[in-house]
């Protein structure tokens, strides 16, 4: 009979803890500049509204036209970006901030599309908060360490369609939001950064017919590093509703349940809102509030993109469920 001697050998045991960061969609910004009575800009906008369209959800894609664009919006965008690049003419269009002169459109929706694919997530990015007739407020978020820190926003008020004599040009600059060397902003790890802004629709025209771009640049710089694009249609003040979704619980007899109510105001103003509370439960149960007044209606109010809570505490006598 064979013996073998086996060595056991004893090492550290390593414990990972996953963590999970929170990450955005990677929204590439085509910006071009031209004119109405420059011919191959127009035929750069008639392919654009062909080649644009599939890619909504993946581009922002936004033209600047001399004449239709206020003057201070078209000649301070391109005049920026002519401190880093030399413009010799129009169209001239920039990928995330990067000179991509005169490619036609179909090379310039192929490059943005590549990056698209290529680099789908970012570590940085937006989430819309809140908006009404004349203001909009984003919050912008990071979870990596390499994301934090200063930059700017960029925000740009986009009309869906123009009519520029023979053609229809789709997704035009009407307005801006901020500088247009962008409004400064310090973005810190783990912690939600707001901005909120004003913007100006004609008055008579229709909402329905606006959109807004925003992108977050380096500091004196021309590079992009994300983008967001929203519709601008109006909310009411009171458009929201607070559902509580039913779960069913085994409590034990004595045992304290709590649960909470949260409201929060995105809006750019301090506002009052109204609180009617309901509440169903066994006999001989006990329930506790921890705020004044009738909890069955009352008048809350909320500075501006100030929230509060709401406990409410319920004790069990006896075995039973909770539904």
């Amino acid at each position: 009979m064979a013996l073998f001697k086996t060595k056991l050998f004893v090492g550290p045991i390593l414990f990972f803890q996953v963590l999970f960061a929170a990450m955005f969609p990677k929204i590439p910004v085509i910006e071009t500049f031209g004119s109405t009575g420059c011919g191959a800009c127009r035929a750069f906008y008639a392919a654009m509204d062909t080649l644009y369209p599939p890619y909504l959800d993946s581009l922002a894609a936004v033209i600047f036209i001399a004449g239709e664009s206020p003057d201070s919006v078209y000649y301070d965008r391109i005049g920026y970006y002519g401190l880093f690049y030399d413009i010799s003419g129009i169209p001239w269009t920039a990928l995330d901030g990067t000179d991509e002169d005169h490619h036609i459109a179909s090379n310039v929706i192929d490059n943005a599309m590549s990056i698209a694919r290529t680099e789908p997530l970012s570590p940085i990015g937006f989430e819309l908060l809140f908006y009404n007739h004349d203001s909009i407020a984003l919050e912008i978020y990071t979870d990596s360490v390499s994301y934090s820190g200063d930059w700017r926003i960029v925000g740009l008020l986009l009309r869906d369609s123009i009519d520029v004599g023979d053609m229809i040009v789709q997704r035009v600059c009407m307005n801006m939001m901020t500088p247009d060397t962008g409004e400064a902003i310090t973005i810190e790890v783990g912690t939600p950064s707001l901005w909120s802004g004003i913007y100006e629709i004609p008055p008579g025209d229709d909402p329905l017919l606006y959109s807004a771009i925003f992108f977050l640049k380096i500091p004196h710089e021309p590079t992009i590093v994300n983008a967001y694009h929203t519709g601008m249609q109006p909310r009411e003040p009171y458009d929201f509703e607070l559902i509580q979704y039913k779960h069913r619980w085994l409590v034990k007899s004595g045992q304290i349940f709590d649960t909470q109510i949260e409201l929060i105001n995105w809006g750019l103003e301090d506002d009052i809102y109204h609180l009617a509370l309901s509440v169903e439960m066994p006999p001989g149960w006990e329930c506790y509030f921890d705020f004044s007044g009738d909890p069955t209606n009352i008048d809350i109010p909320l500075p501006a993109f100030a929230d509060t809570t709401f406990n409410i505490v319920f004790v069990a006598v006896s075995y039973t469920h909770l539904t």
